[in-house]
């Protein structure tokens, strides 16, 4: 995953905190165990796909709520396998490979060899027509030239509602290994396992974005609508302020040409930028950027 995800709150762990908080979360023990009043997400089909949409509806206004989460940005790696064998080779196809789920668009960049196997740099992105073209006009083997990202139907004809695929052209002849940049943009979590990408930082702006668009949509009094309101805006401001923070800073001198007659401990600046945002100091001074 992107983030350091594995304490990250899981779909399920969310669906009881906002069950709860919504007061619609079941207390009531199953028949088979009539001593275990742990909270569960009720049985009725309609209350647990009403909690589904509930969560991913707010993380998914989380994740539209800044363009450059840090932990957005994910480096895919995939090896290849000429047998059809390999981790994520889709039903046995060597050209065909599943990616992790929450990647549900194309990279931003080349597939980059990182291995010594391959003559080329890198694969270049392809359109799926013009990838089952030059599979039509030159049906081969080798290392691989072009690639296209799919969402949907597998050749086979099976459908994936949420994850993306990616095909090669020619058909590997070898194991390669390759990487890309993508740009999580959407992630709906569909297994109750499953655990969002921010990391468990941001646990709390989820949540509190999906009780503030319950609220909305729930027609509760204006208090509580109000109350959500500050509480998603507060958590909001707290994430993206540690997100910030967490990024790595680049951090180089500069000489003003003004001063460049002086001496360079006293025409030198440090400038400071957090890559990914607007964020820039001049010696320790916070200074604002417009685009």
């Amino acid at each position: 995953m992107p983030a350091d995800t594995a304490t990250s709150a899981t779909l399920l762990d969310l669906m009881l905190r906002v069950g709860r908080a919504a007061g619609v979360l079941d207390h009531q023990p199953p028949a088979w165990a009539s001593t275990d009043n742990r909270g569960r997400v009720p049985d009725d089909p309609y209350t647990k796909t009403l909690l589904t949409a509930m969560v991913n509806n707010g993380y998914a206004l989380f994740l539209r709520s800044d363009r450059d989460w840090s932990f957005c940005e994910f480096e895919c790696t995939l090896t290849l396998s000429p047998d059809g064998s390999g981790s994520g080779c889709v039903e046995g196809r060597a050209w065909e490979y599943a990616l992790p789920r929450f990647l549900q668009h194309a990279p931003i960049t080349d597939w980059e060899y990182l291995d010594q196997n391959s003559t080329y740099d890198a694969v270049v992105q392809a359109t799926l027509p013009e990838l089952r073209r030059a599979r039509r006009e030159e049906p081969s083997t080798g290392a691989p030239r072009i690639a296209a990202f799919v969402f949907g139907a597998t050749e086979a004809g099976d459908v994936s509602p949420v994850a993306g695929r990616v095909l090669f052209h020619p058909t590997p002849d070898q194991a390669y290994e390759l990487a890309a940049s993508f740009r999580i943009a959407t992630h709906r979590m569909v297994e109750l396992t499953e655990r969002h990408v921010a990391g468990a930082d941001h646990d709390e702006a989820i949540f509190a974005a999906a009780m503030y668009l319950w609220a909305l949509e729930d027609g509760t009094d204006d208090a509580v609508k109000a109350r959500w309101e500050r509480h998603w805006k507060t958590q909001l401001a707290a994430s993206i302020e540690l997100d910030t923070h967490n990024r790595p800073v680049r951090e180089v001198n500069t000489v003003d040409p003004t001063t460049r007659a002086m001496r360079a401990s006293e025409g030198a600046a440090t400038w400071r930028h957090s890559p990914g945002r607007r964020l820039y100091s001049v010696n320790g001074t916070p200074i604002e950027y417009d685009d």
